[in-house]
């Protein structure tokens, strides 16, 4: 369900529905650590320094490990099973969310819950979380759900939100910087990847990319001018673009 390195390539984690994680020395092939849920784990990620690794599990909760010992740092429980995580650019935040499509901020120091991000108003998820990431500066947490929408969260001083509409379900969300400016790119059911312009506030509107079948997963390259996204329609599509 999940292989990550860390920002170093000196650690390498995998997880799957063995209900464990295993910790690599990615250098020699060796197993570190294996960690324990008590369900499949669904994601992981390391933190942006490479100290930390986090886990999601089906078992309700978030892990927070020590990714050079791999012992237990934190957990974070939830209502419904954890499908999704990423850290903020400092590694000081955790977000999370899961199969209810609530979202949580943690601190990671403290463990300590900063935000829990359910609605406001109108604007709330149907349905899991299927992905999510921080804004570049942290301020806004950016969720995808399976019901189709996208929603830029603030969770700060107050927590609201707005929602990017799609027209199936949300499969990977991820932002880039290049030639000055900053991206926003949403993976859906619906064949496309948008590419939203981000003004450190909103999301204008997207330039749309298409394939023939549902978009399940996207990455950015190291310099932000190229895309790669993979679809059931049986391809792999590298974009670029300059600003």
């Amino acid at each position: 369900n999940a292989i990550v390195f860390s920002q170093d390539g000196r650690r390498m984690v995998t997880a799957g529905d063995d209900d464990s994680v295993r910790l690599w020395d990615a250098e020699t092939g060796r197993r570190l650590a294996v960690l324990h849920h008590e369900g499949a784990v669904n994601a992981a990620a390391f933190s942006p320094g490479g100290e930390w690794l986090a886990t999601a599990s089906d078992d309700c909760r978030a892990s927070l490990w020590d990714a050079e010992t791999g012992e237990h740092v934190h957990r974070f429980v939830h209502e419904a099973a954890v499908t999704t995580l990423a850290f903020n650019a400092d590694g000081s935040r955790l977000a999370t969310a899961g199969m209810n499509g609530i979202a949580h901020v943690w601190a990671v120091a403290s463990g300590e819950n900063v935000a829990r991000l359910e609605r406001d108003g109108s604007v709330r998820h149907i349905g899991a979380i299927n992905c999510i990431t921080f804004s570049p500066d942290g301020s806004h947490l950016i969720t995808g759900g399976q019901g189709g929408n996208v929603i830029v969260w603030t969770f700060d001083d107050e927590q609201s939100g707005y929602v990017l509409e799609q027209t199936g379900a949300v499969s990977a969300v991820a932002f880039t910087s290049n030639n000055g400016g900053q991206w926003l790119a949403t993976a859906s059911h619906d064949h496309t990847v948008r590419i939203w312009p981000w003004d450190g506030e909103r999301a204008d509107y997207p330039v749309m990319l298409h394939h023939r079948g549902a978009v399940r997963s996207l990455t950015f390259s190291a310099d932000g001018l190229s895309l790669a996204s993979a679809s059931d329609d049986k391809t792999t599509a590298v974009w670029s673009w300059k600003d």
